[in-house]
This record gives C-alpha cells, structure tokens and sequence, in this order.
C-alpha cells in the first residue's frame, strides 16, 4: 500500500564534490533501495513507542497506508496480551541489558484481522553521549507459519488419540529391536505396564519357536524386499500365559536418505481364533456351541457360498432369522455395487497360499445396508487336507466407517454452510491449474467478501448472521454451474473458481449476476435486511501462473472493490 520512494536527491548529488561524498550517498540510496523493496516489513519508531519510517512491506503486513502509520504508536497494532513482553523487552534494550530481541506476537490489522508477526527489535544510540534515539524494527508475517504448527500439532494429537483409543497394540520399535512407545492396548495384550514394556527388547515377549520366523521377516524389511509383512506368532505374557497375536510391522525410513528409522508393528489378540480353530478340528459340536455364543458374526459356508451354519450375531447383524439366512448366501445378502470377484483371494485360501482373508462389504439389512468386515477362512480334513468348507467372520463395521467419512467430510468442508473450505479449495484449485497449464485454458477466481456483514452481527447477533451466511451461501449455490467451485474460506469471505469461461469478460457478467443475487434483500426472523459483496476477480494465465499469486490479487483487487465504496467488482 505504501508508494515505493527510489528518489536521489540531485541537491546532494550536487553538493558532493569529492569521491568519499558519492560513494556515501550511493551507499545511503542503495540502502533505502533495500529497505524500500524488503519483502518484510521495517520501521523506525521512537523512544515511546511512534512510527516515524515505515516501508511498504509494513504497510503490507499491517493493512494500513504509508500516510496512517507514520505517527501511530506501536501499541496501538498491538493486542493487549502480548504488549507486557514488549514493553518489558524495550526496557531492557534503553538500559542497556540487551543489544536486541525477537519475539512472536499478535498483530490487529486495519481490517480487523489478528495476525501473527515476527518482531527483531533494536535500539539506535548516539555516537558521543550513548543516549537512546530512536528503535528499529524487522517485521514478518508468520501467521501461515504459526497455523501450520497449530495444524502439526492437532494432527499430531488427534493421531495420538486414534493410536491410545484404538483396540489393537500398536508400538514403535528400534532397529535393535527396544520398544518405545506403546499404546494402552499392547499393554493390555501383553500384561505388563507401560514403564515396564519400555525397558524391555521386543524378543523376551516373542516365543522362543516363533523368533526365528519373525526375524527372516525383519531382514526382508531392512533389505528393502518388502514394505511390511503380517504374521500370526506367540507371546509371551508378564503372567507366562502364551497367546497367539496376529503382527503387522512395517519400517519407518528417513525421507531423504531412506535409511532405517524404526518399526510400527501392530498387534491384534487373536488367541481366541487360534483356539477356535483348533477346536474345530477336534469337534465340530464344540466349534458349534463357541460360533452360537460368539460376539461377532459367524458362519460356515460350502465351498459355492452356501451358508450351512449362521450364529445369532450375525442373524442380527444382517436382519435376516437363522433359517431365512441358511437358505442364502454371502452372494445374496451383499450390496450389489460391492460383489467384486473374489475368486483369486478364495483361490489362494483354498490352496493353503493364504490363511484368510479380510474385506470390507455393505450388506443389505432391511432395505437399507451396512458396512460389515468379513473375514475368511477355510477348514480342512484333518487327515487328508483336502479344504471342507469355509469359516466366515462378519464383524459390524458401521459406525466406525460411517465416523472415518464424517471425519473425512468435515476436515474439507465449512460447518457452518457445508460449503469447501479452505484446505478443499486449494486441493481443487491445483487441479484446475494443471489442467488448464495442459490444455492452455483460461480460468477465473473471484473473491467474495460481504459488505456490510459485521452490521448484521453488531445489530443482530451472529445468530442470525449465521443464517445470513446460509442463505447467501443457498443463492450462490444456486447461481453457479456444476462445474464452478464455490468455497468458503472464512468469516463473510468466498472463492468462486470459475473453470469454463472463454474471455475474462464471461468472468465481469457472473460477478455483475452474482452481486445482484446478494443485494436482494433477506428476511431472516421477520427482519428484512441488505447487504452487497466486494468482488477481485483475477484470471489465468493474465494474472498469475501459480495459486498463490493469484489468490493475493484476487485478495488485492476485492479490497479496492470495497475501497471503492463496495457493491461492484474488480478486476486485479
């Protein structure tokens, strides 16, 4: 915002009538070159605090002109929580203690956003009497930085929630073979507690029979011949009761280097299936009294797919009453966009190649469906070998897909107005730069921002200006073709990517519709209000060649629309 100064002074330039003269003024030009076209911002400000020299990457960072900061104190820019810090920092740079500072802080822009900056801080003194005169400061924009780490750590903590809750144990392991973090779940597996297990090598928990396998296995990992691999193996309880756990491990490398960090392994409990197993092959009525009372789904099914056997689980679990779901098969109860072949996987359980086989399905349960995850095995002779029937495990995994694609929904869509947000937005907007850089398309973005929203809100309560927002966001929807992309990036703002226009000027007649359809008014609880919008539009390739540099003048261009008096749109 604020005007670039590259001026010389033809007075000094005049009056320097020696070398030393022209060089110090070049030196002194140079570095108000510098300062003047510095991607951040600096200023100069005095002993209590007021601007007296801003650049323009100040003003840039801060929203506000050349002409309003130069006399404004610092403090006035600030938020109250973070000035105690400052101002105990300035005090230590007049006195003396320190030579400079730097500290991260809150920023409130002329629009009314809160920022976050950088801010290096030093105190120029006088040659002779060593009296403070004025400070200097560099300011930078972090707040793409700080949101970044915000979003590292609620990832960070939401992975860590996902691995304390979740029902298998799941640990990390060194390369000679120390574990190190465990999940409550392998605590319960194994018996021990937490400190215990982290003193502990991986290898007294194996049993000794099992070890050598799992180590081939571990060898083939190091080697790079696999990405991970899965074995049914014993442990070893703090009790010295033996259980069969199924093990899934796979290595963790350095991204740049690619060597060997550590191990994930996680671990399921499979003890009771291992027994079930056996039981099976001992007798049959046995194996039919533990498949009655099982927890989950079960069934035992002929070698075409015909149930001869179903338990009360999964009677329930499909809606079907035990003789109704012996006259069937698995065929007959699956969704039918899930039947995919599965005769390669059957094939090789059949043949012994695999032991089973897991696979999620819908199954059709009362005219609706729900996510199941089937699990089969086979049951062989016991003297010939020759496969008997197969064992099938159906396990409701309902609620928990239906949770993972509600999760997936709303980490890229506003909830307020079910609209893409951000992070969505971006994601489409690479899409659509690509295509267009390899099909040499042009393509529009326009940035919405509401006039007059932060009235509603003051008048109304946000509330209503919530409803607003939906109503707005319900008449966008509306206006738009199914190939436009219309998000909400936050607060009264909206990015429209308009992907099939032929002219910049096909862009100046959706704005021109799109402000009409927002002045009208709206009547939410009786109270009939208007508002208008400010529109930058930017185009591709006229405006910018990268995503970045075309949202910045799409920013740039809506806020001289608002600057303008609001309710028209511009073109950057």
């Amino acid at each position: 915002m604020c005007a670039k100064r590259n001026e010389t002074s033809e007075g000094s330039l005049q009056s320097a009538e020696n070398a030393p003269d022209r060089v110090y003024l070049q030196t002194e030009q140079h570095l108000r070159n510098i300062i003047e076209n510095a991607p951040t911002g600096i200023v100069t400000m005095s002993i209590n605090g007021d601007l007296l020299q801003v650049n323009p990457g100040y003003c840039e960072i801060t929203g506000y002109f050349k002409e309003e900061l130069e006399g404004m104190n610092y403090r006035a820019l600030s938020l109250d929580d973070d000035l105690a810090v400052d101002n105990y920092n300035v005090q230590q740079l007049i006195e003396g203690k320190i030579n400079s500072y730097r500290l991260e802080k809150r920023y409130l822009r002329k629009d009314g956003k809160i920022i976050w900056v950088q801010v290096t801080r030093s105190l120029i003194r006088d040659d002779s009497t060593d009296n403070p005169l004025y400070f200097i400061a560099q300011i930078e924009d972090i707040t793409l930085r700080k949101e970044a780490e915000n979003t590292r750590k609620n990832n960070e903590a939401y992975l860590r929630n996902i691995v304390d809750h979740a029902p298998s144990g799941i640990v990390t392991i060194s390369l000679d073979g120390q574990l190190l973090d465990i999940n409550p779940a392998f605590c319960r597996i194994t018996g021990y507690d937490k400190d215990e297990l982290e003193r502990m090598n991986y290898k007294k928990l194996t049993y000794a029979e099992d070890f050598s396998i799992a180590a081939l296995k571990v060898q083939e990992l190091l080697d790079g011949k696999i990405d991970s691999y899965q074995l049914e193996k014993r442990y070893v309880r703090k009790d010295e009761t033996i259980i069969w756990v199924l093990a899934t491990r796979s290595l963790v490398r350095d991204i740049d280097t690619e060597d060997p960090l550590y191990f994930i392994v996680q671990v399921v409990d499979i003890t009771e299936r291992k027994e079930a197993e056996l039981m099976l092959r001992e007798s049959e009525a046995r194996f039919r009294s533990i498949m009655d009372n099982a927890p989950i789904g079960m069934a035992i099914q002929s070698l075409d797919g015909q149930f001869l056997q179903v338990n009360r689980a999964l009677c329930e679990i499909t809606g079907y009453k035990k003789e109704a779901l012996e006259q069937l098969s698995l065929h007959d109860i699956v969704y039918p966009d899930d039947l995919a072949n599965e005769s390669n996987q059957i094939q090789r359980v059949i043949e012994g190649k695999d032991r089973y086989y897991q696979i999620e399905k819908r199954i059709r349960k009362n005219g609706t469906f729900a996510w199941v995850a089937i699990t089969r095995s086979i049951l062989r002779n016991t003297h010939t070998g020759a496969p008997l029937y197969f064992i099938v495990q159906v396990e409701d995994i309902n609620e928990q897909i239906l949770n993972r694609e509600k999760i997936r929904y709303l980490a890229y869509h506003d909830i307020l107005t079910g609209l893409p947000n951000r992070q969505l937005l971006y994601e489409e907007l690479i899409k659509t730069l690509a295509l267009a850089k390899r099909h040499e398309r042009i393509f529009a973005i326009m940035f919405i921002d509401l006039d007059k929203f932060k009235n509603v809100n003051d008048t109304f309560g946000h509330d209503v200006g919530d409803n607003l927002l939906k109503e707005v966001t319900s008449r966008l929807n509306k206006s738009f073709r199914a190939s436009d992309l219309l998000a909400r990036t936050g607060g009264d703002e909206f990015i429209v990517v308009l992907t099939e226009i032929k002219a910049p000027q096909d862009a100046a007649i959706v704005a021109d519709k799109t402000l009409k359809i927002i002045r009208k008014p709206i009547i939410i609880c009786e109270q009939s209000m208007q508002i208008g919008a400010s529109i930058g539009i930017v185009t591709y390739p006229e405006h910018g060649h990268d995503i970045t540099e075309l949202m910045k003048k799409a920013d740039s261009a809506m806020y001289t629309a608002k600057y303008a008096g609001g309710n028209q749109y511009h073109f950057y």
